[in-house]
């Protein structure tokens, strides 16, 4: 799996730094995590549709 600059820049904004090249199970995880939780906290609009970093965090969760 490889990351967009994109999405690896928005993941280093909400705290995850992980190594492109060797992508664990456990970086996997808490990909999965910290990006769920930020799309729930943050991703959406008032009327439930996602804003620009809910659709990066979408794009993010497709890839796992």
């Amino acid at each position: 799996m490889k990351f967009k600059n994109t999405q690896i820049e928005f993941m280093k904004k909400i705290g995850i730094s992980i190594k492109q090249k060797n992508i664990s199970n456990s970086d996997i995880i808490l990909i999965e995590e910290k990006v769920s939780e930020y799309l729930q906290e943050k991703g959406f609009n008032e009327d439930y549709s996602p804003n620009q970093e809910g659709e990066m965090c979408e794009s993010i969760l497709d890839m796992l």
